[in-house]
């Protein structure tokens, strides 16, 4: 009688620990499965880094422990067009940046191109040089900064 009993209440906590609790999470639309002895997130979140604008995939843990998943960041190697407001934020973002990795002792504008931060800019392709050129114009962009400008410019162009 007794081991019928224990095998009832196994079976009932089992039954109880795979019952998820459905969660909307707040990073662009992922919906997490959560059960006392496993999580499944269904995936869907902002991302920068996609051209698509969203990260897809998904992810299964059991008793906390990565069990498998997929994250697909969905990459375009060319871009059509890029709109100016993108690459004066890239522009003025990066270029903040790159004094911080940079030696500022250096009034030598080619000091500040060997990072990250400047290849970043260089990146934007040769759809970026007329607004870049533009932002030189209309004195967007002046002193060193100007100088780095320039020199992307004509590294793009190359």
């Amino acid at each position: 009688m007794t081991k019928k009993r224990i095998i009832i209440i196994v079976i009932i906590i089992l039954i109880i620990g795979l019952i998820p609790i459905k969660n909307q999470l707040k990073d662009g639309g992922s919906i997490e499965y959560r059960a006392i002895l496993y999580k499944y997130t269904k995936i869907h979140k902002l991302s920068e880094q996609s051209s698509t604008g969203y990260e897809d995939g998904w992810e299964l843990r059991i008793l906390g422990v990565h069990v498998g998943g997929v994250i697909n960041v969905y990459v375009e190697a060319t871009p059509k067009t890029i709109p100016k407001k993108y690459i004066k934020e890239v522009v003025t973002t990066n270029l903040a940046k790159i004094y911080k990795v940079s030696d500022l002792s250096s009034s030598n504008p080619y000091t500040y191109t060997k990072n990250k931060y400047y290849d970043n800019i260089v990146s934007l392709g040769k759809e970026s040089v007329p607004t870049l050129q533009e932002m030189l114009d209309n004195n967007e962009i002046v002193g060193l900064d100007a100088e780095i400008i320039k020199i992307a410019i004509n590294d793009i162009s190359k």
